[in-house]
Parts: C-alpha cells; sequence; structure tokens
C-alpha cells in the first residue's frame, strides 16, 4: 500500500513539474505573473480540497495557524526561487536538486524528533555536495539547444532548496501535532497565500504596477497545476509522521526523480551531457545512503 503511496506522488509531481515549465513559458515573464499564477493555484487547490477525498468536516482553530503560515511564507520564497531557476536552467535537474530539501527535515529530525541519523547518511550528505558540483560544471539540452549550468543558477536552486525544506518541517510537525487532519492544513495554508497575495496585488495595482489578465488557458493551466498538488498534498499529508524522515523523504524524491526525467524527456524534450547524467545517477546512490539504516 505505502509504495501505490509513493508511486502515486511521483507521478503527481513529474507532471506538475511538466506543467510549471509550460506555463513559465507562456506566460509568467515575471515574478508578479508567477505569483499571479500561484494565487489562482491556490483558489482552486480549496475547491479540489472539497471535491477530493477523505471526505470530513475540517476543524479549524487559531492554535493550528503557525505552522501553516510558516509553510506558505517558506513556500512562496522556494515557488518564486524555483520559477526563477527555470528562466535560466533546466526544469529537470533544478527539480532534482530540490528533492535534497528533505536535508532540512532530517536535520531537525535529529534536534527535535529523537530521530537518528546513521554513517551511511553522512556519506549521502557528502556525495549530495559533489552531486551539485556535477550539475554546476555541466551542461544541458533542450531539443537542440545547449545551455549551460551557471553558479548562478545553483545558487537559485539551493535557495529554493532552504526554503522548501524549512516548509517540510512545517509540515510535518503539524502532521505530528495534528494527527489526521491532512485537510485543516492545506486549507490554512492555501487561505494564508490567498490573502497575501491579495495584499500584494491590491498594492500593485494601487501603484499601477501591475496588470491583471484574464485568459482561460492560463486558468487551465492552474487548475490542472492544483489538481495535481492536492492529490499530492492529501497522499503526503497522510503518511509524513508515519515515518522516520531519513526513511521518507528519500524515498519519495527517488520516485520524484524519476518521474520529473520521465516527463521532462517526453514532454519538454529536455537532455543532459554525460556529466549531468553522473549527477542523476550519482543522486539515486545519495538518497539510497539517505534512507538505508545500517
Amino acid at each position: 500500500m505505502i509504495f501505490a503511496v509513493f508511486f502515486s506522488i511521483a507521478l503527481f509531481r513529474g507532471i506538475f513539474v511538466v506543467v510549471m515549465k509550460l506555463t513559465q513559458k507562456e506566460y509568467l515573464r515575471s515574478i508578479n505573473d508567477s505569483f499571479y499564477f500561484l494565487m489562482l493555484t491556490s483558489f482552486f487547490h480549496l475547491i479540489f480540497l472539497l471535491i477530493l477525498p477523505p471526505y470530513y468536516s475540517p476543524e479549524l482553530g487559531t492554535d493550528m495557524l503557525m505552522y501553516p503560515a510558516a509553510f506558505s511564507f517558506c513556500y512562496l520564497v522556494s515557488y518564486a526561487f524555483l520559477l526563477k531557476s527555470f528562466k535560466i536552467g533546466p526544469a529537470s535537474l533544478g527539480s532534482i536538486v530540490q528533492n535534497f530539501n528533505m536535508i532540512v527535515p532530517i536535520i531537525i529530525g535529529l534536534l527535535i524528533w529523537n530521530e537518528k541519523i546513521l554513517t551511511n547518511q553522512i556519506f549521502g550528505l557528502a556525495l549530495f555536495v559533489f552531486i551539485l558540483y556535477l550539475f554546476n560544471s555541466g551542461n544541458y539540452k533542450v531539443k537542440n539547444e545547449t545551455g549551460t549550468i551557471t553558479l548562478k543558477w545553483s545558487i537559485i536552486v539551493l535557495a529554493s532548496t532552504l526554503f522548501s525544506g524549512i516548509s517540510i518541517f512545517s509540515s510535518k510537525q503539524f502532521s505530528i501535532i495534528y494527527t489526521d487532519m491532512p485537510k485543516e492544513f492545506l486549507f490554512i495554508y492555501n487561505i494564508f497565500i490567498l490573502a497575501f497575495g491579495l495584499m500584494y496585488f491590491i498594492y500593485l495595482k494601487l501603484s499601477g504596477r501591475y496588470k491583471w489578465r484574464f485568459d482561460l488557458k492560463l486558468i487551465m493551466y492552474s487548475a490542472v497545476s492544483a489538481l495535481l498538488l492536492c492529490s499530492m498534498n492529501i497522499l503526503y499529508m497522510q503518511n509524513v509522521s508515519k515515518f522516520d524522515s531519513a526513511y521518507f523523504f528519500p524515498i519519495l524524491s527517488i520516485g520524484g526523480i524519476v518521474s520529473i526525467i520521465i516527463f521532462s524527456r517526453i514532454i519538454l524534450k529536455e537532455s543532459g551531457t554525460v556529466r549531468t547524467y553522473a549527477g542523476i545517477v550519482l543522486s539515486f546512490a545519495a538518497i539510497l545512503l539517505l534512507s538505508l539504516k545500517f
């Protein structure tokens, strides 16, 4: 059963990354465009939370606000950096590096969740640093055009990874404290994102710095993204507190990497050089080292 969960989350993640890249190419010309798309996605996310199982009446309370609020802020920052990385580098490699956001909850797990890190997991972290070097000094191809992976791209992806890792910690901590309440967290964090976004765009509108756009294709992209996110997040929140971080997040990342590579190759026509593919192979080894217990 748990493997079906991992497979489903990985499938949703791979398709989601492709949809994000397609949206970025057609519509997201600036950071404001990106946040506008995120607001639309959060709006549809709330709708799908009402439609998709599990079916029950969420019990929302003020005591639940802290962790979803922290998640929302870190998610917004991570999202902005990730979209920026899509503009100057490959979606597949950027998303693969972001899979190492699990390092943050693994480290925090050592400090507050009474989890343990083993020698092989230390080697896995060291291998991760080397993988970043390979990615930073390699190239990638989109169709017949070759691009260079720059230091700027690496810094942006690392920033996205760090904030994404902090948001993961917030979601797991919420799940530990409030068990069997997956939709409550998702409701609250999407409401926070909509609130932050509305305040920001009201400011932009009043200052005349942004023009709202109504485009049916953009709305379709946001709805599809929301459906994928909602399905993925519900499964994630239902299972994240059931396993140690050093097991759950690496295995989840392996599936995500495979899915992203496959869909980026088939739909986006992205491919890498020998050096970047070596980094991808080593990513599997690093994640395996982080997940094994010996």
